[in-house]
């Protein structure tokens, strides 16, 4: 089995107590990526951990790395995989079989209160942008995954037709050690 858990933000106050209890006492933690503020957490604590960096370095795009991160997990022992907000909306646990997930607070849960939003909007992510899975001009949505310029560019052009150029965005983006930050641009902004 595969005990997924989702870190919060990685800040240790967004850890759920489970969560924390069941890092400090896992054997095979595996993060998703050392590109987390989780990481500086469990250097701080002494707790040893593996990551699946060289993962994103080998494959051609979201869809092969989901599939080399379930093989990789596939054959470990009592892995306990990391991953970056509440666990239930990362594309690669999706993938995953016999899993256990011990949910987090999602990226979305902390950006709404940082940002002291609605919690009516809907959230996607790029990859569903992507799929044709489109978000209504009538609600607040919040976009996730957008993590390079080339998803940023294709993710605008997309939105541009359905909202326009010159539509306000709020990016909310949180740096690697937790720290959230908002900037008002216009979506023609969005890959810039």
């Amino acid at each position: 089995m595969i005990l997924v858990i989702g870190a919060g933000s990685g800040k240790k106050e967004n850890l759920t107590l489970d969560a924390y209890s069941t890092i400090k006492n896992a054997n095979n933690i595996v993060l998703k990526t050392e590109k987390m503020p989780i990481a500086a957490l469990l250097e701080d604590e002494g707790i040893s951990y593996s990551t699946l960096d060289a993962l994103y370095e080998q494959a051609e795009d979201f869809d092969d790395l989901n599939k080399r991160i379930k093989a990789h997990l596939s054959g470990l022992t009592d892995p306990v995989y990391v991953v970056h907000g509440s666990a239930l909306d990362d594309t690669s646990v999706r993938l995953l079989d016999d899993v256990k997930i011990i949910p987090g607070v999602s990226v979305s849960d902390c950006m709404l209160a940082f940002l002291n939003a609605s919690s009516d909007a809907k959230s996607y992510t790029t990859t569903e942008i992507l799929d044709g899975v489109l978000p209504s001009p009538h609600t607040d949505s919040i976009i996730t995954c957008i993590d390079s310029s080339l998803l940023a560019s294709e993710v605008k052009c997309i939105l541009t037709e359905i909202f326009g150029d010159e539509y306000p965005v709020n990016f909310y983006t949180e740096d690697f050690n937790g720290v959230q930050s908002k900037q008002d641009i216009m979506l023609y902004e969005l890959d810039m």
